[in-house]
């Protein structure tokens, strides 16, 4: 089995040069060009809902909802395929540890894709 993907927040990395992020990092957020980082909209961003307007939990709760039927009708913004390419690697967004996110529900699924 290979190694699960796990979390890390950009917000306790602002050593990491945004157009040089780590291998082994994939951002996983919108568009973001602000503080210095200029970074592209992610295929795994969450667009169902805003966490800055419904919070943390039922943006998480809306994304997990909206990718399970995409996964399942196989037309999605992102494939099962790309969903497993994310073993072994860190999912970056500006997320604090302590809040519910979107990077929780694609290890989530990916776990139950590696099941």
């Amino acid at each position: 089995m290979s190694q699960a993907p796990t979390r890390v927040s950009l917000k306790e990395h602002r050593d990491w040069r945004p157009d040089a992020l780590p291998k082994d990092v994939v951002y996983i957020g919108r568009a973001v060009h602000r503080g210095g980082w200029h970074l592209p909209d992610s295929p795994f961003a969450n667009h169902v809902a805003s966490a800055a307007a419904v919070g943390h939990p039922e943006a998480a709760r809306l994304y997990e909802e909206v990718m399970r039927v995409h996964l399942a009708a196989g037309d999605g913004p992102v494939s099962a395929a790309e969903i497993r390419g994310l073993a072994g690697h860190r999912l970056a967004c500006f997320c604090t540890p302590e809040e519910v996110c979107h990077a929780d529900v694609l290890i989530r699924l990916w776990h139950e894709l590696e099941g």
